[in-house]
């Protein structure tokens, strides 16, 4: 007669294979995360078709593909990014990526229609929380009165990219550039 391995063997291993599952799904993402935005760049896109045709694709992939593709884009750019060991339960922070030695982090929403303000105020909160120099807010929806108006009373540690900038920052990579621009703005009210 053959007996059951004991109970803590029993959920040991399956801990072990879940881990293994999980691995091969964020590998999987990864790559096709890697996929979808070479093709994206390959395309040649003229300037009217760009934000119909990245948008779209960027709605219709997987969530977390989309965590992975932005990730990609701050790699390639030459950033330090730390990944989060599994997709769900990161308490709203989809990575994280160093500039020099300071702290920022990403939140990535793969919206149709228009964000929540909650989810700003949420993502406010980690960033305060977690002393990042800034969190960007990176979403395929819409951006209305109450979402933008959540953004400007946290202006000093938030910026939002959507629209044709998200596409811009897809096509051309320039992560750098966009954190440059972020700080010039910031730096000239604070002239004022």
């Amino acid at each position: 007669m053959r007996r059951k391995p004991p109970q803590f063997w029993r959920s040991t291993q399956a801990h072990f294979y879940q881990q293994q599952k999980s691995r091969a799904l964020k590998s999987g993402n990864r790559l096709e995360a890697r996929v979808i935005l070479n093709d994206l760049r390959k395309r040649n896109l003229p300037p009217e078709r760009q934000l119909p045709v990245v948008l779209g694709t960027l709605r219709r992939i997987d969530p977390f593909v989309f965590e992975e593709l932005l990730l990609h884009i701050f790699e390639d750019d030459g950033f330090t990014v730390v990944r989060n060991k599994r997709y769900t339960g990161d308490g709203g922070i989809d990575g994280k990526f160093y500039f020099e030695d300071d702290l920022f982090l990403i939140q990535a929403k793969r919206y149709q229609g228009q964000i929540s303000p909650h989810h700003l105020v949420e993502f406010c909160d980690q960033i305060l929380t977690s002393k990042a120099i800034l969190g960007l807010f990176i979403h395929t929806g819409r951006t209305g009165r109450p979402s933008k108006q959540a953004a400007t009373a946290a202006q000093d540690h938030l910026t939002i990219i959507s629209g044709q900038k998200l596409v811009d920052l897809v096509l051309r990579g320039d992560a750098l550039g966009l954190l440059l621009d972020y700080f010039q703005v910031r730096s000239q009210r604070y002239q004022r």
